[in-house]
């Protein structure tokens, strides 16, 4: 929602400033939310999370991707763009400890930025799949015409929860992927 962070973290006080349609639509849901909640006096905390990885996505979010056309082989892993955009990566067992404890202690309309500080590039995370699932990549993707209005980076300030709800992510990328690699492979 805080659109292309050139350097620095983004703040939860920071502007929306979303560049395509779906940072658009997380955007408008975060003020749908701020809305009702002073419309119909609702308790409401907003979570705005880095990429979310970990067992059970959906087929088309980038690691499932990566997997399955590892796995199989069919088809090459389409990488948008150059595949240097940097994204923080939280593995989901990290989100979900985040969520209950904003529900215990966030405060009511606050918004808390999650994430891991794990940055990696898209190429990176190709890398760090093959690796794991001993295979050579360089043969099996394929750069393609970047998303229209993509970011190349995002990157969250993570003072505010960390102080206000004592949370940070305890999975390490490294960890929290070959877990999730392992789950894929034993769950096909």
């Amino acid at each position: 929602v805080y659109g292309d962070v050139a350097s620095g973290l983004s703040r939860e006080t920071d502007p929306l400033a979303p560049r395509n349609i779906y940072s658009a639509l997380k955007a408008g849901g975060d003020l749908l939310a701020q809305t009702y909640a002073a419309v119909f006096d609702l308790d409401v905390v907003i979570a705005r999370p880095a990429n979310n990885y970990g067992p059970r996505q959906f087929d088309e979010k980038l690691v499932p991707k990566i997997f399955s056309c590892f796995r199989t082989g069919t088809k090459k892993v389409p990488i948008y763009g150059d595949g240097n955009q940097t994204r923080d990566w939280l593995y989901v067992k990290d989100t979900v400890q985040a969520l209950h404890t904003m529900y215990e202690r966030g405060r009511r309309g606050h918004i808390y930025n999650l994430g891991a500080h794990e940055f990696r590039t898209v190429n990176e995370v190709v890398r760090a799949i093959a690796h794991i699932m001993r295979l050579r990549w360089e043969d099996k993707v394929e750069y393609v015409a970047d998303r229209i209005r993509g970011d190349r980076r995002y990157a969250l300030n993570l003072e505010k929860t960390k102080e206000e709800l004592g949370w940070c992510a305890q999975t390490k990328f490294d960890i929290g992927l070959e877990a999730t690699v392992m789950w894929y492979e034993n769950n096909k």
